[in-house]
């Protein structure tokens, strides 16, 4: 899994991303240089490594983090939010990767149903102008998986599948949310419903 190396840190040097390596550096490469090809447009661009051996990627402006929160209380970023998943799971489709590839995860079965999931599909990771996301980042948790592994993992964070109180303090709601209506619109932005394996 990832390791927290305080002199291996993400750091932005002008419109590049430079990140630590890791085994499963290629895998991901691959992943993206596919997502690149099809034209699928959110995804950051491998650019190669640097002299310290980092990985570079394109670096995607707008806001992510923290600000990716206060986008999915709003009802259109949240529909956006789901189009946008439901759109890489379409692309990523085809992508058919490596016998020998290697996970984060640790996943070694074969895809049989399963398309390769991010992994890690939460607001914080979708880059926003408005209430319009315009990138998809960090994908060293992408792994083979259903589909509905990605989307029951958005839900747990955009339902949010947490207490009133700390969607109120934390998570950017005015009100507490009404989780069963912002789980149905999901879904409906999304489209027919995910495959459950």
């Amino acid at each position: 899994m990832l390791q927290d190396n305080p002199n291996r840190k993400v750091v932005r040097i002008g419109d590049t991303v430079r990140r630590p390596t890791h085994p499963w550096t290629p895998t991901i490469h691959a992943l993206l240089t596919y997502l690149e090809q099809v034209g699928f447009t959110y995804s950051p661009r491998v650019l190669g490594f640097d002299d310290q051996g980092r990985e570079m990627l394109t670096y995607i402006e707008g806001e992510s983090g923290a600000d990716g929160w206060a986008k999915v209380v709003d009802e259109r970023g949240l529909d956006a939010f789901a189009r946008l998943l439901r759109e890489y799971h379409e692309v990523i489709a085809g992508f058919h990767p490596a016998d020998h590839a290697v996970w984060a995860s640790g996943a070694t079965a074969p895809l049989g149903s399963s398309i390769i999931c991010h992994g890690d599909f939460g607001p914080w990771n979708v880059v926003w102008h408005d209430l319009k996301p315009v990138g998809l980042i960090d994908w060293d948790y992408a792994r083979p998986a259903p589909s509905s592994f990605d989307v029951a993992y958005a839900l747990e964070y955009v339902a949010p599948f947490r207490d009133d109180a700390q969607c109120l303090r934390w998570l950017r709601y005015s009100t507490a949310p009404d989780r069963s209506s912002r789980l149905r619109r999901f879904i409906e932005a999304y489209g027919e419903d995910p495959s459950i394996d």
